[in-house]
This record gives structure tokens, C-alpha cells and sequence, in this order.
């Protein structure tokens, strides 16, 4: 019985190695592309306006720091995530766990800085904005 499985096992990796499939390569690329740009222009995202309707100093300045301040969002989620890998792969380990804990809590306070930061800067660049 255990050959059965053995042998069946095989047949089912090695029957798609040997049947014969053109290769699409330059077609999937292409796919690939136009799903892209389907996407970027139903979201509006076509071109690269980054600046193009900015009309005063404190207004690019604004974008250039909440800019920053979403990648720095997404590396602090990236240690909530390291810090959970670590905490689930610990195996009994508490040094394991202390670090990960230590990961977690550190990331949590980034990211709340991180949200403190952004709705300051949001509010401080809104109101030099409608002043000048």
C-alpha cells in the first residue's frame, strides 16, 4: 500500500514535467503589463503626479514628509510581523520570547509615533496652507 502512494506521488510531480506546453513567456509578460495598467487607471494612477498639482512650498514639503512617514509605517509593520514570526517559530525558547515580545512592543510604540506624526504634520501643513 505504501508503494501505491509512493508510486502515485511520483506520477502526479512527474506527468506535468513531461507533457509538452508551448511557452508563453513574451504573452504572460504582456498580460501581466496590461493588467497592470488596467489597474493604475481605474485608480488614476497613470502617471507620475507627485508634484505636478502642488502649488506652494509647505504643500511639497507635506507630501515629501508624509511621503517618508508611510514608509516608516510599513517597516514598522514589517516588525509586527518579524516579531509574531518570532514569537510563533519561539519552541519553548524565552529568550526567543523576550526578544519577540521586546520586537513587538517597540513596534507598536513606532507605529504610534508614526501616527502621531502623520496627523500632526497633516494638521500643522493643512493650517499653512489655507493661510497662504
Amino acid at each position: 500500500m505504501k508503494l501505491f502512494f509512493v508510486i502515485l506521488t511520483l506520477i502526479a510531480i512527474l506527468l506535468p514535467l513531461l507533457s509538452v506546453q508551448p511557452v508563453l513567456a513574451n504573452t504572460a509578460k504582456e498580460q501581466f503589463e496590461s493588467g497592470l495598467e488596467k489597474t493604475a487607471g481605474k485608480t488614476g494612477h497613470t502617471e507620475l503626479k507627485f508634484f505636478e498639482d502642488t502649488k506652494s512650498l509647505p504643500e511639497a514639503i507635506g507630501k515629501v514628509i508624509k511621503f517618508f512617514l508611510s514608509f516608516l509605517g510599513i517597516f514598522f509593520l514589517g516588525l509586527i510581523i518579524y516579531g509574531g514570526f518570532l514569537w510563533m517559530t519561539d519552541r519553548g525558547n524565552e529568550d526567543q520570547v523576550k526578544k519577540a515580545q521586546s520586537v513587538l512592543r517597540n513596534a507598536i510604540i513606532g507605529i504610534i509615533i508614526i501616527l502621531a506624526a502623520y496627523a500632526i504634520t497633516a494638521y500643522i501643513i493643512e493650517a499653512i496652507i489655507t493661510k497662504v
